[in-house]
């Protein structure tokens, strides 16, 4: 899609979005508080490109507990995140990773050519 350079000049309330996310995440996982969420949250994986969504999504779908969660201990690392940006971030990615898991889930045929490297 697009470097993160050029989103955060571009769009950065989505990177800071995005950014603040992963750190919600990571903090979560690393302080065990993950484990007091009825779902688990996901991190990102740069090498898998539908994880941002799924991140997005396992944030927002437990946003008010997280919240609650950070805020009883005095934590404002969700202080930059809004569930109505992660909403509409979610609401654009979605159909890109729909049709990535489309294509996934399809039966492709695989052509094997052969060729010879030296001459018979």
């Amino acid at each position: 899609m697009f470097s993160e350079e050029f989103v955060a000049k571009q769009v950065p309330l989505v990177s800071e979005t995005v950014q603040a996310t992963k750190a919600i995440v990571t903090f979560l996982k690393q302080s065990g508080l993950a484990s007091q969420l009825k779902q688990a949250v996901r991190q990102e994986v740069p090498t898998r490109s539908n994880s941002k969504v799924s991140m997005l999504k396992s944030v927002c779908s437990e946003f008010e507990k997280i919240e609650a969660l950070l805020e009883s201990r005095n934590n404002d690392i969700m202080e930059g995140v809004n569930k109505s940006t992660l909403n509409d971030l979610i609401e654009i990615l979605q159909p890109f990773k729909h049709a990535s898991d489309t294509l996934e889930e399809e039966n492709t045929q695989h052509f094997l050519w052969s060729c010879s490297m030296l001459p018979s």
